[in-house]
């Protein structure tokens, strides 16, 4: 009984360190799942193709911003940033992809999360712009699809589609494809045609769209569009 005690201990020791590991990158449910699968398996789940949301988020002013702030302040305001971003993705159960410079990517199982995540994302900068000297903005695209996905990275057409979309995106925008408009199921969204672009890395020209809020005014934030 002392030995199976000690080996469950064990177990439960290095699940709690997988799961720990994971949830830097995972809202607490996946990561559990994950590190109860490496568990059970001894590997991560196969590479397979499913259907997600990709979300960009790129912050706006930034590089301004850093220009009037030590090394350190630069990277405190950047932690800040990040920390609170990633609270908004776990939030609604996507994951954390990437970083990139001041951007971020993150992943959702489906449309309404990743529109509802937007949502909160522009909530957090205006609350964040209330008391700071200098504001910040962000640009938000998303579009949906199959990209080829593992435990270590994302990639295809899909998710270079929601990176060139982030960068149509006005200031405190979100930009979408024609695919997050036909299945987003959030009542209170609607989409304003934007017209045809030319995007890199893509041969025919993509319809664009902004998503805006029926009946709400920014910013709209969890207590208003997250309701939905």
């Amino acid at each position: 009984m002392a030995i199976e005690r000690a080996r469950l201990t064990d177990e439960l020791r290095q699940q709690a360190q997988l799961r720990q590991n994971f949830e830097r990158f995972m809202s607490p449910n996946i990561a559990t799942l994950m590190a109860s699968y490496f568990s059970q398996h001894g590997q991560l789940w196969e590479p397979q193709e499913l259907i997600v949301s990709v979300l960009f988020a790129d912050v706006k002013g930034f590089t301004s911003l850093s220009e009037t702030l030590s090394p350190r302040d630069v990277q405190d305001l950047l932690n800040e940033y990040f920390h609170e971003m990633t609270e908004v993705i776990f939030q609604h159960n996507g994951t954390l992809d990437k970083y990139i410079g001041d951007g971020i990517m993150a992943v959702f199982a489906d449309i309404p999360r990743a529109v509802r995540a937007a949502a909160d994302i522009q909530w957090h900068f205006w609350l964040y712009n209330l008391n700071a000297s200098e504001s910040l903005s962000v640009r938000i695209g998303i579009n949906a699809g199959e990209p080829l996905a593992n435990h270590n990275d994302l990639f295809g057409a899909t998710v270079n589609l929601a990176s060139r979309l982030c960068a149509e995106a006005e200031v405190d925008g979100i930009v979408v494809s024609g695919l997050v408009r036909e299945l987003c199921a959030v009542d209170t969204a609607f989409f304003v045609g934007l017209g045809e672009r030319r995007l890199k890395g893509f041969a025919e020209p993509v319809p664009v769209f902004r998503l805006k809020w029926r009946g709400l005014k920014p910013p709209y934030g969890p207590a208003r569009a997250g309701r939905v």
